[in-house]
């Protein structure tokens, strides 16, 4: 699976080298509740003008969301951001959209530092191996710390080559036992995947793989089974439960395991 970096890291990339705004520069904290993935995490960043970025994490209910966060407050008087954000939950490459605001609880003793409550909404795609996109909701009551910083000037660090630090790709022969750990790592991303966007809405999930039959020739592998998957919504109680025979091809790219194609 290939996973290009996303449009707003390069984006906020080159505006913390533009110095965009550094009349106004501020650093900040955020620990909150995401209520979409049921999970706490936080946040880091920097905030330059009317542009704001950094990374972010929360352990999900039943993965981790771990991505880069660009946001734009569009009126300087009104409490409001408009932003994307693009990373992966648990091993899924996942991307969206939020809109949120934030209003002022007061400020600490030391000055130019202030504590504001952040609540921000917004929508997202998670990128299945399967080839689909799970829709799911964020919703984020977070606890924000902002201080003014002095940011380096980009001049006085030294050239990095890029990729000076990067390993050699860890290749797996084409056998059986690695087609099967392939599998398995797979269904368990999506099945946590699916959890945590979905949690909101349903509780109870069940996801279970039986009569598994591994099939490996030459460069292709072949993997069939039963599955049964099922939920309980939050709201009425009731209960939907699937049940099936699936069928999921590979192909072996010379280093690794590749998804082809997939029926159930």
């Amino acid at each position: 699976m290939s996973f290009r970096l996303p449009l707003w890291v390069v984006v906020g990339i080159l505006l913390s080298s533009a110095g965009l705004g550094q009349s106004e520069t501020l650093f900040y904290v955020r620990a909150g509740h995401d209520l979409g993935c049921q999970g706490w995490g936080g946040e880091l960043g920097v905030r330059q003008g009317a542009i704001s970025y950094g990374p972010e994490y929360y352990a999900c209910q039943a993965t981790s969301r771990a991505s880069f966060r660009l946001a734009w407050q569009p009126f300087p008087s009104v409490p409001l951001e408009l932003g994307v954000y693009g990373g992966v939950l648990g091993t899924l490459p996942s991307w969206g959209f939020l809109a949120g605001g934030w209003l002022p609880m007061g400020s600490l003793s030391l000055e130019g530092t202030q504590h504001v409550l952040l609540v921000a909404l917004g929508f997202g795609w998670t990128h299945l191996p399967t080839g689909h996109l799970l829709p799911g909701a964020r919703f984020v009551l977070a606890w924000e710390t902002r201080f003014p910083v002095t940011l380096p000037s980009p001049s006085d660090d030294k050239a990095r080559g890029i990729g000076d630090s990067a390993s050699e790709a860890y290749c797996v022969p084409p056998t059986a036992e690695t087609l099967m750990a392939t599998f398995t790592a797979m269904a368990e991303a999506t099945r946590s995947a699916v959890i945590s966007s979905l949690s909101a809405l349903y509780t109870d999930f069940q996801a279970e793989l039986s009569d598994l039959e591994v099939l490996v020739e030459g460069s292709q592998g072949t993997i069939r089974g039963r599955y049964t998957v099922g939920a309980t919504h939050r709201l009425t109680g009731t209960r939907r439960t699937y049940s099936g025979q699936g069928t999921v091809r590979f192909r072996h790219n010379g280093c690794s395991w590749e998804l082809v194609s997939y029926h159930y």
